[in-house]
């Protein structure tokens, strides 16, 4: 589903220079940047480096231009998938279970249930 600017709705407006900048930057590059800003805040591990990672994420949308609400509820759709494949998980690899949701225990040897597929033998 597409979202279509309506006569009252003006495109991305931003913020004075700041828009003018980013629009500036070819998309291809901008794509490249956010794909790099992605891989370095998933790799972080400190509370507080992760925190200020939030804080530029909210103000690089603040000063983005784009519909803060729009844009929130669609990351929240997407996020809504990954903490479902997350909860998920536990019941995808093998071990010992540590615990039981009315009935089912994660996948393992306690549970009489291989999860993966024995693999051919190399030649």
């Amino acid at each position: 589903m597409t979202y279509v600017l309506t006569s009252e709705e003006k495109p991305l407006g931003g913020f004075g220079t700041f828009h003018a900048k980013v629009t500036a930057i070819d998309p291809r590059m901008r794509i490249v940047m956010t794909v790099a800003y992605a891989v370095v805040v998933v790799s972080l591990s400190n509370l507080w480096v992760l925190a200020a990672a939030l804080g530029l994420s909210m103000w690089l949308l603040a000063f983005s231009g784009l519909p803060p609400r729009k844009t929130l509820k669609r990351m929240a759709m997407m996020d809504s998938f990954i903490i479902f494949m997350l909860v998920l998980l536990p019941f995808t690899v093998p071990g010992t279970p540590a615990l039981s949701i009315w009935g089912w225990r994660p996948a393992g040897k306690a549970c009489g249930v291989q999860p993966r597929l024995p693999l051919p033998p190399m030649r």
